[in-house]
């Protein structure tokens, strides 16, 4: 079973792309201290959301609340999607297909592959992996070892925050910098 992120995704989803179109239409926006405000939103309702479940699995049966924790530490640890991808970029490397490795190398990094040999696109996967085994598991685990799921939720929130709007381009300027901001700490 894989739930890589499904809740923070989710949590995302329904919230923050229509913030961002009202962002976007200037006649909606309250400027940056919006953003600020809605991203804080997002982050406690999350954390308000995960506990409340977990407490109201808690009040009909232990087992309940113990599994929706092993539930959200299993979604929060994301990794095997990655693997996958990094699996057909060596066999593409093995077979010597370097149209095959440049199409999935793309699929694990952001950057232009046209260029790229066959040595390129495998330290790109490495790269990525060696990457998103920090951001997708190890973090994670840190933050359970300090915080519990609560931690792991905080952490995986600011995360995809981040990796999702945390981009210095014109489309995020504005809306992506309180993300990044946030990851940054």
């Amino acid at each position: 079973l894989e739930f890589e992120g499904s809740f923070s995704h989710l949590v995302f989803f329904n919230f923050f792309f229509p913030a961002e179109v009202g962002i976007r239409v200037a006649l909606w926006s309250r400027g940056l201290g919006d953003v600020f405000k809605r991203q804080l939103l997002l982050l406690a309702s999350s954390l308000v959301i995960g506990m409340s479940v977990f407490y109201l699995l808690a009040s009909v049966h232990w087992s309940l609340s113990w599994l929706w924790y092993v539930y959200l530490g299993w979604s929060f640890l994301a990794l095997g999607d990655l693997l996958q991808h990094a699996k057909h970029v060596a066999a593409a490397i093995k077979e010597d297909d370097l149209a095959a490795a440049k199409r999935q190398v793309g699929m694990l990094v952001g950057r232009d592959t046209k260029q790229m040999d066959l040595t390129a696109c495998g330290r790109a996967a490495v790269e990525s992996v060696s990457e998103n085994l920090n951001d997708g598991v190890i973090a994670p685990l840190f933050y359970f070892c300090f915080f519990g799921i609560p931690g792991m939720l905080f952490y995986k929130v600011v995360s995809t925050l981040d990796s999702m709007v945390g981009y210095r381009n014109e489309r995020y300027q504005d809306f992506g910098w309180c993300g990044a901001k946030f990851d940054d700490l």
